[in-house]
């Protein structure tokens, strides 16, 4: 929906996208698994180094041992010589293959970790172990070596300082005296710690652990980590669906297509079987969903008088057949006198729901081949009666058929004798048929498939309706869960389809859904078999029986055009006064 989103339709968008979520979760919680199972466990052993931190340059600065920021470079530096090829070629001599150690400085203790990764736990104690050790030859050697250099280098001062004495005057020799006897104890005192280097300069606190348990894979936190990330995954991919997804889903996108327009039934897809629900389980909850329907559609239109009600669609395959039929069987349940008009004259269908004959029908009654009594087939349903009107045979132009002044007289025949009309129409957006029809009808119900229906032709749907001046009482959303019952399509670019053969539409319409070759065994008229066109006025009356008849000859197999309106008078007349053994004439029960 193009308004802001609210928490509720965030809950109601993850509920429609519930298997997706619940796929992504589930694919990344398989993954998280098959990454743990598929790692190799890994060992890690460490052992900890106490370091004396005191170097030869400090011997002559007491207060540089005070210094934090100083402990800590010396702390990293012994960190780098752990970590240094000097000590990996020293460990690596001893363990005679390639090995590897980390090592970190513990802060504000001058303690050193050195730590071995194997898949081996034994493996990972002996590198461990053995990389500690040679650090602290490496840095033994280090000590002594600088504390060697250190004394011989005040050994050579003291050694200038005595042959500075021995030529000096007395006072000049007791400064130097006291200069050299200074140097001689630091002297001293460098001795004695070089010779102590094997015990204080550093040593093994903790010796090298055998780890009883592998480190690595983390199976619980890498569960969880998939988790959380195919919850979200799962969640970006619902909205990225969501956002994507032009179809018409729910009441509330269906309302905010059609301003103005409530939504007055949500039919679910029919599980039955059968579309017919309404006459096969006539008290089934199926059944309940056309009859709130009816209850809807009377609440809808309380302050108009709706005669004439008109089921139209955007577009092809929304089940607007199936909603009109079923509907009007509901009505004439609830004892009302219907009558169901077949006017989709591209690709009609009433005939077949209702297991009727598709000849004689509405275009017969037109044409005045037959009566209006004749064109029907009638069911008795309870305390109402049901007339079924089919196509009749379909013409060329249908929309020239439709908008005549004889279907105007057809339709206001039909109007005084019944208590509701139901004219299945074409979709509104391939053809001008349902325009058309809308002149005729009272009210018009849009009927949008949940799966099928797209946004923008929807909204383009009820533009065309309401700039032509239909009287839209209200939407209902079909299918709007479940798999599809109404599978068929539309050839109306093309006016019904081809049979076969190469044609320019046929080349690019064939994986098109809405598509459709013309029907098996539905018959056609012939444009010579069709009378002159005469358009439909507004506020038509029918001319009363003995006017003159119009002077055109357009023949329709023999039937002049007087002869064809003196057939629809007497039927408008017939109808005017029937009975029961009148409808009794053209009884068919199913």
């Amino acid at each position: 929906m193009d308004s802001e989103l609210t928490l509720r339709d965030y809950v109601l968008l993850l509920r429609r996208r519930f298997w997706v979520v619940l796929a992504i979760f589930a694919l990344a919680l398989i993954a998280a698994v098959l990454y743990s199972a598929l790692q190799t466990p890994l060992y890690r052993s460490t052992a900890r180094v106490l370091i004396n931190q005191a170097s030869a340059a400090e011997i002559f600065d007491s207060q540089s041992t005070q210094n934090t920021a100083f402990a800590d470079r010396v702390a990293a530096n012994e960190v780098a010589l752990i970590e240094s090829q000097l000590v990996d070629d020293v460990a690596q001599g001893r363990l005679g293959f390639l090995a590897e150690a980390n090592a970190s400085a513990q802060t504000r203790a001058d303690v050193i970790s050195i730590s071995a990764v194997d898949p081996d736990p034994v493996i990972a104690q002996r590198i461990s172990q053995t990389y500690a050790e040679s650090y602290l030859d490496v840095r033994r050697d280090q000590y002594v070596n600088e504390r060697v250099e250190v004394a011989q280098q005040l050994l050579d001062r003291i050694s200038d300082l005595d042959g500075e004495i021995a030529t000096a005057d007395a006072e000049n020799a007791v400064r130097l005296g006291s200069l050299r006897d200074g140097l001689a104890d630091q002297y001293d005192r460098l001795n004695i710690s070089a010779d102590l280097s094997n015990t204080s300069s550093a040593r093994i606190i903790d010796q090298a652990n055998l780890p009883g348990a592998a480190f690595s894979p983390q199976i619980s936190r890498n569960i969880a980590l998939g988790a959380v990330l195919g919850l979200l995954l799962g969640v970006g991919a619902a909205l990225l669906l969501e956002s994507l997804d032009r179809s018409v889903r729910s009441r509330e996108v269906i309302e905010s297509l059609t301003p103005g327009v409530p939504s007055l039934a949500v039919v679910p897809a029919l599980r039955s079987g059968n579309d017919m629900v309404t006459l096969t389980n006539p008290g089934g909850p199926e059944s309940e969903v056309f009859g709130t329907l009816r209850a809807a559609l009377e609440f809808a239109s309380v302050d108009d008088d709706v005669k004439i009600l008109q089921v139209t669609s955007a577009g092809a395959s929304a089940g607007k057949t199936t909603i009109a039929a079923n509907l009007a069987v509901a009505m004439a349940q609830a004892g009302q006198t219907v009558a169901v008009i077949d006017g989709d004259l591209r690709r009609p269908r009433i005939h077949e729901l209702f297991g009727l004959e598709q000849v004689p029908g509405l275009t017969s009654a037109i044409l005045g081949r037959e009566t209006l009594n004749t064109a029907a087939r009638e069911l008795r349903l309870d305390n109402g009666r049901l007339r079924v009107y089919p196509s009749g045979p379909v013409p060329p132009g249908p929309a020239e058929l439709l908008g005549s002044k004889r279907a105007g007289d057809v339709f206001d025949a039909l109007k005084r004798n019944f208590d509701v009309l139901i004219i299945d129409s074409p979709p509104v957006l391939p053809v001008a048929d349902a325009l058309v029809i809308s002149r005729f009808a009272d009210a018009t119900l849009l009927v949008a498939n949940a799966k099928r229906t797209r946004r923008d032709d929807l909204s383009r749907s009820f533009e065309a309706l309401v700039q032509a001046g239909a009287n839209v009482v209200g939407t209902v959303l079909n299918q709007a869960s479940g798999t599809s019952l109404y599978g068929y399509g539309y050839g109306y670019g093309y006016g019904y389809g081809n049979e076969g053969g190469s044609t320019f539409g046929n080349l690019f319409r064939r994986d098109d859904p809405s598509y459709a070759p013309k029907r098996v065994g539905t018959e056609t008229l012939e444009r010579s078999e069709l009378p002159k066109f005469e358009a439909a006025r507004p506020n038509r009356r029918l001319e009363k029986p003995g006017a003159a008849a119009s002077g055109s000859t357009g023949s329709a197999d023999g039937v002049s055009q007087a002869a064809a309106k003196e057939r629809l008078t007497r039927s408008v007349a017939t109808l005017d006064d029937a009975t029961s053994e009148a409808w009794g004439d053209d009884v068919i029960v199913s």
